[in-house]
Protein backbone atom coordinates (compact mmCIF):
# COMPACT_ATOMS: atom_id res chain seq x y z
CA UNK A 1 0.00 0.00 0.00
CA UNK A 2 2.82 2.41 0.79
CA UNK A 3 4.23 2.01 -2.73
CA UNK A 4 0.87 3.03 -4.20
CA UNK A 5 0.87 6.28 -2.26
CA UNK A 6 4.49 6.93 -3.15
CA UNK A 7 3.80 6.42 -6.87
CA UNK A 8 0.63 8.48 -6.68
CA UNK A 9 2.45 11.23 -4.81
CA UNK A 10 5.38 11.41 -7.26
CA UNK A 11 2.96 11.46 -10.21
CA UNK A 12 1.09 14.34 -8.58
CA UNK A 13 4.37 16.17 -7.95
CA UNK A 14 5.36 15.80 -11.61
CA UNK A 15 1.99 17.03 -12.76
CA UNK A 16 2.20 20.03 -10.42
CA UNK A 17 5.77 20.82 -11.48
CA UNK A 18 4.92 21.02 -15.18
CA UNK A 19 1.29 22.12 -15.18
CA UNK A 20 0.21 25.71 -15.58
CA UNK A 21 -3.22 26.78 -16.79
CA UNK A 22 -3.16 27.56 -20.49
CA UNK A 23 -2.79 31.16 -21.58
CA UNK A 24 -2.90 32.38 -25.16
CA UNK A 25 -1.32 35.78 -25.74
CA UNK A 26 -2.94 36.01 -29.17
CA UNK A 27 -6.39 35.78 -27.63
CA UNK A 28 -9.08 33.24 -28.31
CA UNK A 29 -10.61 32.56 -31.69
CA UNK A 30 -7.92 33.23 -34.23
CA UNK A 31 -10.02 31.49 -36.90
CA UNK A 32 -11.75 33.21 -39.78
CA UNK A 33 -15.28 31.99 -39.14
CA UNK A 34 -17.70 34.49 -37.66
CA UNK A 35 -19.28 33.80 -34.28
CA UNK A 36 -22.77 34.89 -33.42
CA UNK A 37 -23.17 37.66 -30.84
CA UNK A 38 -24.47 35.08 -28.37
CA UNK A 39 -21.39 32.88 -28.82
CA UNK A 40 -19.04 35.87 -28.70
CA UNK A 41 -20.62 37.05 -25.44
CA UNK A 42 -20.36 33.55 -23.95
CA UNK A 43 -16.74 33.31 -25.07
CA UNK A 44 -15.79 36.68 -23.54
CA UNK A 45 -17.49 35.74 -20.27
CA UNK A 46 -15.95 32.24 -20.26
CA UNK A 47 -12.42 33.59 -20.80
CA UNK A 48 -12.92 36.22 -18.08
CA UNK A 49 -14.04 33.53 -15.62
CA UNK A 50 -11.17 31.29 -16.72
CA UNK A 51 -8.65 34.11 -16.21
CA UNK A 52 -10.06 34.66 -12.70
CA UNK A 53 -9.54 30.95 -11.93
CA UNK A 54 -13.29 30.29 -11.77
CA UNK A 55 -12.98 27.10 -13.80
CA UNK A 56 -16.33 25.55 -12.97
CA UNK A 57 -18.26 28.66 -14.02
CA UNK A 58 -15.99 29.09 -17.07
CA UNK A 59 -16.72 25.51 -18.10
CA UNK A 60 -20.46 26.22 -17.98
CA UNK A 61 -19.95 29.22 -20.28
CA UNK A 62 -17.68 27.31 -22.68
CA UNK A 63 -20.43 24.67 -22.90
CA UNK A 64 -22.86 27.35 -24.13
CA UNK A 65 -20.72 28.14 -27.18
CA UNK A 66 -21.85 26.52 -30.45
CA UNK A 67 -20.06 23.24 -31.15
CA UNK A 68 -18.81 24.62 -34.47
CA UNK A 69 -16.30 26.63 -32.42
CA UNK A 70 -15.19 23.85 -30.06
CA UNK A 71 -11.75 23.69 -31.68
CA UNK A 72 -11.15 27.34 -30.78
CA UNK A 73 -11.77 26.76 -27.06
CA UNK A 74 -10.80 23.11 -26.59
CA UNK A 75 -7.59 23.75 -24.65
CA UNK A 76 -9.31 26.22 -22.33
CA UNK A 77 -12.17 23.81 -21.82
CA UNK A 78 -9.78 20.92 -21.15
CA UNK A 79 -7.93 22.96 -18.50
CA UNK A 80 -11.29 23.75 -16.87
CA UNK A 81 -12.04 20.02 -16.82
CA UNK A 82 -8.62 19.30 -15.31
CA UNK A 83 -9.05 22.03 -12.71
CA UNK A 84 -12.45 20.66 -11.69
CA UNK A 85 -11.21 17.07 -11.41
CA UNK A 86 -12.84 15.80 -14.62
CA UNK A 87 -9.65 14.24 -15.93
CA UNK A 88 -11.23 11.53 -18.10
CA UNK A 89 -13.36 14.16 -19.85
CA UNK A 90 -10.27 16.30 -20.43
CA UNK A 91 -8.46 13.35 -21.99
CA UNK A 92 -11.42 12.50 -24.22
CA UNK A 93 -11.86 16.11 -25.37
CA UNK A 94 -8.16 16.64 -26.14
CA UNK A 95 -7.52 13.27 -27.79
CA UNK A 96 -10.60 13.62 -30.02
CA UNK A 97 -9.56 17.14 -31.03
CA UNK A 98 -5.95 16.17 -31.77
CA UNK A 99 -7.15 13.20 -33.83
CA UNK A 100 -9.84 15.18 -35.68
CA UNK A 101 -7.69 18.19 -36.51
CA UNK A 102 -4.20 16.79 -36.99
CA UNK A 103 -0.92 18.66 -36.99
CA UNK A 104 -2.14 21.53 -39.15
CA UNK A 105 -4.48 22.70 -36.38
CA UNK A 106 -3.31 25.91 -34.72
CA UNK A 107 -3.89 24.52 -31.20
CA UNK A 108 -2.34 21.10 -31.92
CA UNK A 109 0.83 21.64 -29.86
CA UNK A 110 -1.04 23.06 -26.87
CA UNK A 111 -3.61 20.26 -27.02
CA UNK A 112 -0.87 17.61 -27.16
CA UNK A 113 0.91 19.09 -24.14
CA UNK A 114 -2.24 19.25 -22.02
CA UNK A 115 -3.20 15.76 -23.17
CA UNK A 116 0.16 14.43 -21.91
CA UNK A 117 -0.35 16.24 -18.59
CA UNK A 118 -3.90 14.87 -18.34
CA UNK A 119 -2.57 11.36 -18.86
CA UNK A 120 -0.04 11.91 -16.06
CA UNK A 121 -2.77 13.21 -13.77
CA UNK A 122 -4.84 10.10 -14.58
CA UNK A 123 -1.91 7.79 -13.94
CA UNK A 124 -1.77 6.71 -17.58
CA UNK A 125 1.99 7.11 -17.81
CA UNK A 126 2.42 4.88 -20.87
CA UNK A 127 0.00 7.09 -22.83
CA UNK A 128 1.73 10.22 -21.50
CA UNK A 129 5.13 8.94 -22.67
CA UNK A 130 3.78 8.32 -26.20
CA UNK A 131 2.51 11.90 -26.50
CA UNK A 132 5.63 13.38 -24.89
CA UNK A 133 7.85 11.48 -27.37
CA UNK A 134 5.75 12.85 -30.25
CA UNK A 135 6.25 16.37 -28.88
CA UNK A 136 10.03 15.86 -28.58
CA UNK A 137 10.51 14.24 -32.01
CA UNK A 138 8.29 16.86 -33.62
CA UNK A 139 10.51 19.56 -32.04
CA UNK A 140 7.41 21.34 -30.86
CA UNK A 141 7.04 24.41 -28.64
CA UNK A 142 6.89 22.19 -25.55
CA UNK A 143 9.79 19.93 -26.65
CA UNK A 144 12.20 20.94 -23.87
CA UNK A 145 9.59 20.54 -21.14
CA UNK A 146 8.41 17.27 -22.69
CA UNK A 147 11.98 15.95 -22.73
CA UNK A 148 12.50 16.91 -19.07
CA UNK A 149 9.20 15.29 -18.16
CA UNK A 150 10.11 12.08 -20.03
CA UNK A 151 13.38 11.94 -18.09
CA UNK A 152 11.48 12.39 -14.82
CA UNK A 153 9.00 9.66 -15.76
CA UNK A 154 11.78 7.17 -16.47
CA UNK A 155 13.30 7.56 -12.99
Amino acid sequence: INRFYKVNDSREQLFTAYYMPYHDDAGVHRGGSAMSDKDTTALIEAVALYTDGKYSAALEMFDKIDNNFIDDVVVYKAVCLLETGKIRQSIRLLSESVERNGEGWEYYQDAQWYLALSYIKAGRLKDARIILRQIVTGERVYADKANQLLNQLSK
